[in-house]
């Protein structure tokens, strides 16, 4: 996520090269202190320090209503930010997307974290919103396939006789952690050692204290 987030504010950056003072706003959503977002955050504003480009970061909850919230606070400002980079939650991406859209401010989304009825209705960047320019999204059958691999890797050089009993925890009831989940028992159950390798369960978890 954050080489992806790196190579998004450069793309912005180079189609946007004459102008003087780029400002981009990222809305982070979740609060200030986790080690991953921390690590995306650190990133982004290097790069952005590097390319000259002035980069706002708002922290908010990892929840819809105050990531909305957010959303109206920045369209709602006299000086809006030439572009907005967030992550869309369920349950509010057409409000959201539809005041930016109204807004005439420009939007990159991170990851698409929701099912298919609203998927389908926002479509795809500059399909149905021409001011929503582009996503960063990736395969998680491809990442489910490198983790697994590597952990059972690790499993039989340590083990090599006994079975692997694997317990997952999941991360949010959104549609990348169901897909993670079932890219992994597929992953499993077409993997030539699949009779030494038993899934439990897998744990849904809200990733808050």
């Amino acid at each position: 996520m954050a080489r992806l987030l790196l190579v998004v504010i450069t793309i912005i950056f180079m189609s946007n090269a004459h102008a003087k003072s780029l400002e981009i706003t990222f809305i982070v959503p979740d609060k200030n202190g986790p080690a991953f977002w921390k690590m995306v955050t650190s990133i982004s504003q290097v790069a952005a320090k590097t390319l000259k480009v002035n980069l706002e970061v708002i922290y908010s909850a990892n929840n819809r209503f105050e990531h909305k919230l957010q959303i109206e606070k920045l369209a709602q400002r006299k000086r809006k930010p030439d572009y907005i980079i967030f992550r869309p939650f369920q349950g509010t991406v057409r409000d959201s997307f539809n005041l930016l859209e109204k807004n005439q401010v420009p939007f990159v989304t991170l990851e698409r974290a929701i099912f298919s009825l609203e998927s389908e209705d926002i479509g795809v960047p500059k399909q149905k919103y021409k001011y929503w320019v582009g996503q960063v999204v990736y395969d998680n059958v491809v990442g489910g396939k490198l983790l697994k691999d590597a952990l059972v890797k690790e499993h039989f050089v340590r083990n090599p006789h006994k079975k692997l009993f694997m317990t997952g925890i999941g991360g949010n009831h959104d549609t990348l952690s169901l897909d993670r989940q079932s890219a992994l028992e597929q992953l499993i159950l077409n993997d030539d050692d699949s009779q030494q390798i038993i899934v439990n369960q897998i744990f849904p978890m809200l990733w808050n204290t």
